[in-house]
């Protein structure tokens, strides 16, 4: 006969986070289904304006089988069966909408304490891509450092569009003395604009994390920062705010720019721009909650 456990993911928990809640059984496990907040859970999801965890419910048996129940609206609920010892798997909605011809949640997990739902669903096999991808995330939780350090790719994020526009300017420059003409303003100032933000942003990133490090224990969820004798290290926990901040349009000459804000409890500041890794990058492995914006020019944070 199977053992049971289950654990329970909230809205403001980490990606990795869950409550663990220990062994459980059939009418019991229908029973906490019933009485867990889904309202306030899904209303707390959509409100959130960082990057929530999906509300979920989680029952695992000891013979390598799970049935994952979650939910992102009031609507009805998205539903994954997997068997792992048999590389099968199933996933599907439920709508809360009644039609006798659906399975109910709660006749779901019936059915899945009674080792008898695969004889009702339709499976697939597990991809290898997916199996991969498993393996993946297990080597992530092995105890490790990732190391990211100043790499500004000059030319790759400043752009060719922006050094030709530079070089057009200069070139105007040059034949207004050639020629002693004086080219009215309103000419020379479209070509200014047009490469003059992307060579502050360059400045800007580049002098803000010149000769910087960025150490991530994947284990801890800790971030080191270090810049020459400055070290900053603080835990997910630590983050009263993050923001990855990016150009709000892909045409820009400086949508190559983007940058990662933490605000700590403390009111310390840190920026770690695109020059040391892309800031997606940084907040997946440290693995810890962010608010996305988009800006016109992603200018650094004074």
């Amino acid at each position: 006969m199977s053992t049971y456990t289950w654990k329970t993911q909230y809205s403001e928990n980490y990606q990795d986070e869950f409550q663990q809640k220990g062994i459980i059984e059939k009418d019991k496990a229908i029973d906490e289904f019933q009485i867990f907040p889904w309202d306030k859970e899904i209303d707390d999801y959509k409100r959130s304006s960082d990057n929530p965890s999906i509300p979920k419910i989680i029952f695992n048996s000891d013979d390598k089988r799970q049935l994952l129940i979650e939910a992102v609206s009031a609507k009805g609920y998205t539903i994954e069966y997997t068997n792992l010892a048999t590389s099968k798997y199933s996933e599907f909605y439920i709508s809360n909408d009644f039609n006798k011809n659906n399975y109910t949640v709660e006749e779901l997990i019936d059915l899945f304490f009674d080792c008898d739902i695969e004889q009702h669903i339709k499976l697939k096999d597990i991809s290898k891509e997916s199996i991969v991808g498993e393996e993946i995330e297990r080597k992530r939780k092995i105890p490790k450092n990732i190391e990211y350090h100043f790499n500004p790719k000059h030319l790759k994020t400043l752009g060719i569009s922006t050094l030709l526009w530079l070089a057009l300017s200069i070139t105007l420059l040059v034949f207004n003395k050639i020629l002693h003409k004086d080219i009215p303003l309103v000419f020379q100032i479209p070509f200014v604009f047009a490469w003059l933000p992307g060579i502050i942003l360059h400045l800007t990133y580049y002098l803000k994390n010149q000769s910087a490090k960025v150490i991530i224990d994947t284990r801890n969820h800790e971030l080191t920062y270090i810049k020459g004798a400055k070290e900053i290290k603080f835990n997910r926990d630590d983050i009263f705010r993050c923001q990855v901040t990016f150009a709000d349009s892909s045409r820009a000459s400086w949508n190559n720019y983007s940058y990662v804000w933490f605000i700590l409890n403390d009111r310390t500041y840190i920026s770690i721009t695109c020059f040391i890794a892309d800031p997606y990058e940084i907040v997946e492995t440290l693995n810890c909650k962010y608010e996305e914006k988009t800006r016109g020019i992603p200018l650094l944070p004074i």
